[in-house]
């Protein structure tokens, strides 16, 4: 009897291409995943700004400033309300979601070269079409490193200015 050690020339090979096929087929799942990444990222900044919201709106509640235009002091920083909850500036909202430690900063027309940047006080006439903003009402954005304003890749905070809670969200269509 004959005993074979090892594998033939073609089983090698038939090995190989399985491997090759399995590649291909797998290596997009893992070549994608920076925009998904990045669309976690400004998910969670929207759910960041809708929970600061509420810790806004709970301390103006306690100090019975809910009814209309006034402030409070958030983190030694005068946070601008509008029916208890904040206005929409983005130099306002950094410290309610907690950026304040991060670098930050507001170049709407061209690429943001810190980690996060903003722009806010943005009128409804400006919105975009996706965005529902009554008149009068304003919202900011916040988009990330190497993006701008217009790239449609960005979380949004609008405050409606009718006592409602603000509406939070992203755009994630230029991502």
């Amino acid at each position: 009897m004959l005993s074979s050690k090892g594998f033939t020339l073609i089983e090698l090979i038939v090995v190989i291409i399985l491997l090759g096929i399995l590649s291909v087929a797998v290596a997009p799942k893992f070549i994608d995943v920076s925009v998904e990444a990045k669309v976690a990222t400004l998910n969670t900044m929207a759910g960041a700004l809708s929970s600061g919201a509420k810790i806004v709106y709970g301390k103006a509640a306690v100090q019975n400033k809910v009814s209309a235009s006034d402030s409070i002091d958030l983190y030694n920083t005068t946070i601008e309300l509008y029916s208890g909850y904040p206005v929409a500036k983005t130099a306002a909202l950094k410290y309610v979601v907690g950026l304040e430690a991060f670098d930050f900063g507001s170049t709407p027309f061209n690429d943001c070269d810190v980690q996060w940047c903003g722009v806010g006080n943005i009128s409804s006439s400006s919105a975009y079409t996706s965005l529902s903003i009554e008149p009068g009402g304003r919202y900011a954005i916040f988009f990330l490193e190497g993006y701008k304003y217009s790239d449609e890749c960005f979380a949004y905070y609008v405050n409606p200015l009718n006592g409602s809670f603000p509406e939070t969200g992203t755009i994630t269509d230029g991502c």
